[in-house]
């Protein structure tokens, strides 16, 4: 396992993520540092598969002194300043775009890290963000057409999930 320069807890952060991967049956894959704005690429081969993801970031300033204050609501978790906010969250498989409901990952704010991963004949993004009582980890497992779940648990108490989302797969044929 790649331990992160950084505090305590983010080190905590990587152990963490490495130790869910491995509770879910999750094989660890590669990890980078997502950008505090801008656009962040991960791409590896899994199960035969090449998956990309594309991870697009702004700042926004946050500080008591910031021109313009979020309302409380907005993705910043208030754990640094200026905060990160995500953007987008692209996927992709063999080149063919996956379908990344908005809410999979627009609450996410002051992401840290990327990590892909394999579950079983699905895939998993990991992402951290946050930082001491706001730390999180939230898992997107998809295949290679759509987001199926979204986990999001604490960085201190990975036992269980504070929440789940669950996708389902619609049939929009008219009868």
């Amino acid at each position: 396992m790649k331990v992160f320069p950084g505090t305590r807890m983010k080190r905590k952060h990587a152990l963490a993520s490495w130790t869910l991967c491995l509770a879910m049956g999750a094989a660890h894959a590669g990890q980078v540092q997502v950008a505090p704005t801008g656009r962040t690429v991960l791409a590896e081969r899994l199960n035969g598969h090449r998956v990309e993801v594309v991870i697009q970031v702004h700042r926004v300033d946050v500080g008591v002194n910031a021109t313009k204050r979020l309302p409380r609501s907005v993705s910043c978790t208030y754990s640094r300043f200026p905060c990160s906010v995500l953007d987008e969250v692209a996927l992709k498989v063999d080149g063919r775009d996956v379908v990344v409901p908005r809410s999979a990952f627009v609450d996410l704010g002051d992401v840290d890290k990327a990590t892909l991963a394999t579950a079983g004949n699905q895939f998993v993004l990991v992402l951290e963000g946050g930082d001491a009582s706001e730390a999180y980890i939230a898992k997107v497992r998809f295949g290679q057409s759509r987001v199926a779940e979204r986990a999001v648990y604490s960085a201190m108490e990975t036992d269980a999930p504070l929440e789940r989302t669950r996708y389902f797969e619609v049939d929009s044929d008219d009868k």
